[in-house]
């Protein structure tokens, strides 16, 4: 395999779908344009809510990674702060 595409141990870059993956999506949107696309997608959405909300539940992420960073004021440091925001948003 040495001389062809990126060098032993490198990989696909990070993101970077592989051909299966990229068929397989290219086949199901090519599909899903030939049964109608949108609009179809909404008549079976009327015709079986059930199967499509049950669908839509499959594609929402399951985890979100990031991080949240809560801070809890005082009634006093909210004030201050939203008293701060009015007057940056005052002098633009």
């Amino acid at each position: 395999m040495a001389g062809r595409g990126n060098p032993p141990g490198i990989g696909r870059p990070k993101g970077a779908q592989n051909k299966l993956t990229r068929t397989i999506k290219e086949a199901f949107r090519e599909a899903f344009e030939r049964r109608g696309g949108v609009d179809a997608l909404i008549q079976w959405a009327k015709k079986d809510e059930s199967a499509f909300y049950s669908l839509v539940s499959k594609l929402i992420p399951t985890e979100v990674v990031g991080q949240l960073d809560v801070t809890l004021l005082t009634v006093e440091e909210r004030k201050a702060r939203l008293a701060q925001l009015l007057h940056e948003a005052a002098s633009r």
